[in-house]
């Protein structure tokens, strides 16, 4: 590690490599440091000494994000070059201190730029198309009101499209609860996340099978990789689609793949404020019992709101504090709880939660709950390969050719 600089960003990509660690996993580990700007974990830019400055300066946050992504793209690829012995310890220090000056013009000018180009601008078509969207909602609000765009499509996009999510599909994902006319009317396209989802599969380097918490080998579902991408993003997942297509599987199969704890709960008729915030009890030796999402909440984790387009009014309201900012008070053991870094909530549904329609008693939630989801919405359908290893599964130890 004496070559990488233990006190580096250079130092701490190595180390992720060396604890065995893939690209992806090194990206997730390394992001919250950035993001909360903890040194060394801190991609800067020279002083513009026109505007008076004489320090270097963090890039913008979007920027330090693709920097990481290839500053962990070039140190693996290093240190496995190293390791395969076609280069030499002294070539592996070399390409590592390139790393440390990245800022030279020559780093810019490799394909890291064209990255860099890519993201600026699906980043700009983002801007511009919602601002479009935006003027063509206001425009319908007084004859036939569509939608209202506030922040959070702006946000998620500064998270998504970094990671490799086009600006069209996150348009797609905010949009999908609109008029096939009103979509086309924006100049709104349908979007094909299938598609996207098996190339973050590649990306990633995700088996198409892998082995379960339990240790049986079992098929990834076809949206996996796309789910994936939004969960390293910290971006709140929408799962919705008929019933029996998956989606509580697929929340199990995030969490089992990221290693991390698993919890759910319907928020249906029958659900109470204690399945979300824990139970009083009347016993001495342990007065109160914590509820699964709390732990997920404050310790990390996958937490699926089962049914969340059929959530009583009260079950939301709980569940919308906790989502608003890093912390809420739990009423129930009246602590302040922090939302950890590693906490990913996911939502399952068989609707988008616009109100019953013919196959499905459901709620119509307010715009200001579903706003949280909406760019993170994933229709889930019927994955072949999945029922095929669900029916050889259970048939008594058959077989499956």
């Amino acid at each position: 590690m004496k070559t990488y600089g233990r006190n580096t960003h250079q130092g701490f990509i190595a180390e992720q490599c060396e604890s065995g660690k893939s690209q992806s996993e090194a990206f997730a580990t390394l992001e919250p440091l950035v993001l909360a700007q903890i040194e060394p974990m801190i991609f800067t830019r020279n002083p513009d000494r026109s505007m008076g400055e004489s320090h270097r300066m963090p890039k913008p946050m979007a920027q330090q994000l693709l920097d990481l992504r290839n500053a962990i793209g070039r140190i693996y690829s290093a240190i496995e070059r190293d390791r395969a012995g076609t280069g030499s310890t002294r070539q592996t220090r070399t390409i590592v201190e390139t790393v440390e000056t990245a800022e030279t013009e020559i780093v810019e000018s490799r394909p890291v730029a064209s990255g860099k180009r890519r993201i600026e601008t699906e980043l700009e078509k983002m801007e511009r198309r919602l601002d479009e969207i935006s003027r063509f909602c206001q425009s319908r609000n007084e004859t036939d009101p569509i939608d209202e765009i506030g922040m959070r499509p702006y946000e998620a996009a500064g998270r998504l499209i970094p990671r490799g999510v086009p600006a069209d599909a996150i348009l797609s994902a905010i949009s999908i609860h609109w008029s096939r006319d009103a979509r086309q009317d924006a100049g709104i396209a349908d979007f094909d996340f299938t598609a996207l989802s098996r190339r973050f599969m590649d990306e990633q380097n995700c088996e198409s099978y892998w082995r379960n918490e339990r240790g049986q080998t079992e098929p990834l579902h076809e949206m996996f990789g796309y789910v994936l991408t939004l969960a390293q993003a910290r971006q709140p997942i929408y799962l919705y689609g008929i019933k029996g297509t998956g989606k509580s599987h697929l929340a199990r199969q995030l969490a089992t793949y990221l290693d991390l704890p698993y919890g759910e709960t319907p928020l249906s008729a029958g659900a109470s404020r204690g399945d979300l915030l824990g139970r009083l009890t009347a016993s001495s030796e342990r007065p109160f019992i914590p509820a699964k999402f709390t732990q997920c909440y404050s310790g990390g984790g996958v937490f699926n709101f089962e049914e969340m387009d059929a959530a009583l009014a009260e079950m939301i309201i709980v569940l919308n504090n906790a989502l608003a900012g890093d912390y809420f008070e739990n009423s129930m053991s009246g602590e302040a709880l922090n939302k950890s870094e590693n906490f990913i909530p996911v939502a399952t549904a068989n609707t988008l939660a616009m109100g019953a329609n013919s196959k499905y008693i459901r709620e119509r939630l307010d715009a200001a709950t579903l706003d949280r989801w909406n760019p993170g919405r994933v229709e889930v359908k019927f994955d072949k390969k999945l029922a095929k290893h669900m029916l050889y599964k259970h048939s008594g130890g058959v077989k499956n050719s």
